[in-house]
């Protein structure tokens, strides 16, 4: 059976932007210090996820 046919959600914070979830876009610009990621869409908190360096403490 093909993934695109499984039925189920894929885990992780490896794939596409399209693939991940709105709670994984969260967590990764909550690690980043991403200000208004609350407010932001899946699409948008996509963008700076992908713009965005990420932050090391």
């Amino acid at each position: 059976m093909a993934p695109s046919a499984a039925g189920g959600q894929k885990s992780g914070g490896g794939g596409s932007s399209s693939e991940r979830t709105e709670d994984v876009l969260y967590q990764e610009a909550e690690k980043r210090h991403i200000e208004g990621r609350s407010t932001m869409t899946k699409q948008q908190m996509s963008a700076y996820t992908v713009m965005c360096p990420a932050a090391y403490d």
